[in-house]
């Protein structure tokens, strides 16, 4: 147990007045955008022009249905969005390295979706101690790791936010890419689960036994990623692993 909770303890928190300073400066430097028409929004909590668009593709029921997505060895998964649109459009720029500075709003709109958790004065209620009922679920949380040679990691800035949001630790890099593989994009179902077999691994000392995981990734098309990213957090000793991604893709239309 004292393994346990010295390997899931969080990092020691920023005091308040000094992350506000930090925001404050970021905000002068890098304006706050839109992440759905990179409009700059300034004081404005969220885009006039984008919030009925932003409410239309919010996915009516989280929860990621195991007839259309893949989700082996998982406990269940959520998705916040559908990758279609606006929201595309956003996580495409994020992705590209050219908007960065979208994830920590599409974080804190997963957190807000997929478990309830809203800022107050600028900050999480987990920073003054308030979890969430929902992280009582959870250990720590875990993104998918980076493919390609991005210079950041998508999933992993998402990933932050929500730690933040539900007072967890992050494990920002157990997950890793242990071979290359080929581009998912050309590949269907069946081949995209051969392709990612056995493709990633946990770091030594980065996953306590019996952890209950939180996985994140930005989308999720077939969940064959998902699936690979589960099995070896269980070869890791993982007890429970749950996938949420900010986005998924419309299932695929039935065969004639």
């Amino acid at each position: 147990m004292e393994q346990r909770s010295r390997l899931l303890r969080p990092a020691p928190a920023i005091p308040a007045r000094l992350a506000r300073w930090g925001r404050a400066a970021l905000g002068l430097l890098y304006p706050k955008r839109c992440p759905f028409c990179d409009e700059v929004l300034g004081q404005l909590a969220a885009c006039p022009a984008c919030e009925a668009a932003e409410r239309a593709l919010r996915r009516s029921v989280p929860r990621l249905a195991g007839d259309e997505h893949l989700l082996a060895g998982l406990a269940g998964g959520a998705a916040a969005y559908r990758y279609e649109g606006a929201v595309r459009q956003a996580i495409l720029r994020m992705k590209s390295g050219a908007r960065a500075c979208y994830a920590p709003q599409l974080g804190a709109a997963m957190a807000e979706q997929l478990f309830g958790c809203r800022r107050t004065g600028g900050e999480w209620p987990a920073a003054a101690g308030t979890r969430p009922p929902a992280a009582l679920e959870y250990d720590c949380v875990v993104p998918v790791p980076p493919s390609g040679r991005r210079p950041y990691n998508p999933p992993g800035l998402l990933a932050k936010e929500l730690a933040a949001a539900l007072g967890l630790p992050l494990a920002a890099d157990a997950l890793y890419k242990k071979r290359q593989t080929a581009r998912q994009e050309s590949l269907d179902r069946a081949g995209r689960l051969c392709n990612l077999a056995g493709a990633f691994a946990v770091r030594p000392g980065r996953l306590a036994e019996n952890s209950r995981v939180l996985l994140v990734d930005d989308v999720v098309t077939t969940g064959a990623t998902l699936t690979a990213c589960t099995a070896a957090l269980r070869r890791a000793g993982a007890a429970e692993v749950f996938a949420v991604c900010l986005a998924a893709t419309p299932p695929p239309a039935p065969a004639p």
